[in-house]
């Protein structure tokens, strides 16, 4: 059974997260998919971000859905990580999905801060313009989201997002679960596979917990170190 690498927030470990840097580098690590994360400027465009304040990735104290497009183009997100990367910018995921089309999948996270206009609807119509619904997945924590999602367009493939246990999983119609380390018990995988969700796992960064999960037989092992884990993938299949 093949394993897919999703490097998280782009291959973060070695790039500022959520920027074409860290994309990038995920692609030349060979990962299968990106996760990204995704929210509004105070225009409505779909830009990539993970926190709604600014302040730990710009050290500006303002909120992603206060700055017009235009004051977000001026944003450096590359210098909080290093001085190799200063004046990265803030990506749009119109561009995003324009570059890394045939070369990297996208797992697409909703971020809800309150302030949406009409998220899921404005993604889930790009992804379609884009005829960009089979290189790409769909999550979030709000299932309401994902069912959003799915009534524009039905064959994107859809996640919910969990940190904690769910009962009913049945009732979720989604393709997949993308869970905290915590949930991920081979009872939890067993009985998700049974009712023809896959499982991804998320945040794994240690060579030790990558091997865990890899033996309790997950689908999707999400985290900031994908080279780590495509060498020791590799090591895998080769015995």
């Amino acid at each position: 059974m093949k394993i897919d690498i999703t490097a998280h927030r782009g291959s973060s470990d070695a790039a500022p997260e959520n920027t074409m840097s860290a994309i990038n580098l995920a692609i030349q690590e060979q990962a299968d998919y990106a996760e990204i994360d995704v929210q509004q400027t105070k225009d409505g465009s779909l830009v990539l971000l993970h926190d709604s304040n600014l302040k730990r990735v710009t050290g500006i104290e303002r909120n992603i859905w206060e700055l017009s497009d235009n004051e977000v183009d001026k944003l450096d997100v590359g210098n909080w990580f290093s001085l190799k990367f200063a004046g990265e910018k803030v990506p749009y995921l119109e561009e995003v999905i324009d570059a890394v089309k045939g070369k990297i999948k996208l797992n697409i996270e909703l971020k809800l801060n309150g302030h949406e206009q009409n998220l899921a609807e404005h993604v889930a119509e790009l992804i379609c313009q884009k005829e960009f619904t089979e290189q790409c997945l769909i999550t979030s924590f709000d299932y309401h989201t994902l069912v959003q999602v799915k009534k524009i367009n039905a064959q994107v493939a859809t996640g919910l997002i969990f940190a904690r246990p769910i009962e009913n999983l049945a009732n979720f119609k989604v393709d997949f679960y993308s869970v905290e380390q915590m949930v991920a018990t081979i009872d939890f995988i067993n009985t998700a596979h049974a009712i023809g969700r896959n499982v991804h796992v998320w945040t794994v960064n240690k060579i030790a917990e990558m091997g865990k999960f890899i033996s309790r037989g997950v689908d999707n092992i999400i985290t900031n170190r994908p080279k780590t884990l495509h060498v020791l993938l590799e090591k895998q299949l080769a015995r």
